[in-house]
């Protein structure tokens, strides 16, 4: 009898295993599938910015960043910033800038955001700011293009601070 009590017990204890791993597959299977739905909408919207096509891409980052799960989301910040850019909110996109700094401090080490950064300073007109992160691209970017970008803007800005020494 006594037998019978633990092949009983171990039973119903693997049942209950059993269906606690089946209840955390389903539960991770609906989650990998909201986060791939996301990630394809984000993807859109990233191409959106690409294309030029700035106000199709704020209402899918902006959904995004309303959800728990993409609220510290360095790339969405970043992306949303671009946009802004796009469509002339400067004020704006400098606060995402900032943001996505914030929560990645090391993305000042990354050329695209140098760039990004540099150009939204130059759009207004802080060109102090924009010679930081130009002279700091050109230091650490491989790619030739965006060296001479980065420099040809810093000739500018020398020229421009030449004509007001004047």
């Amino acid at each position: 009898m006594k037998r019978y009590f633990w092949v009983i017990m171990i039973l119903i204890l693997t049942v209950a295993f059993a269906f606690v791993l089946l209840t955390q597959y389903k539960i991770a299977e609906r989650q990998n599938k909201t986060w791939n739905n996301d990630y394809q909408e984000y993807s859109v919207a990233e191409k959106y910015v690409v294309r030029g096509k700035y106000s199709e891409s704020l209402d899918t980052f902006d959904r995004l960043l309303s959800y728990q799960d993409y609220s510290d989301s360095m790339t969405i910040f970043w992306m949303k910033g671009n946009a802004l850019v796009g469509l002339g909110k400067l004020d704006e996109a400098e606060k995402c800038y900032i943001q996505a700094r914030t929560l990645f401090p090391a993305i000042v080490t990354l050329d695209d955001y140098l760039k990004d950064y540099a150009y939204l300073k130059l759009k207004q007109g802080d060109l102090t700011t924009a010679e930081k992160y130009l002279k700091r691209l050109v230091q650490i970017t491989t790619n030739q293009k965006l060296k001479e970008w980065a420099e040809k803007n810093l000739n500018t800005i020398a020229l421009n601070n030449k004509n007001l020494t004047k």
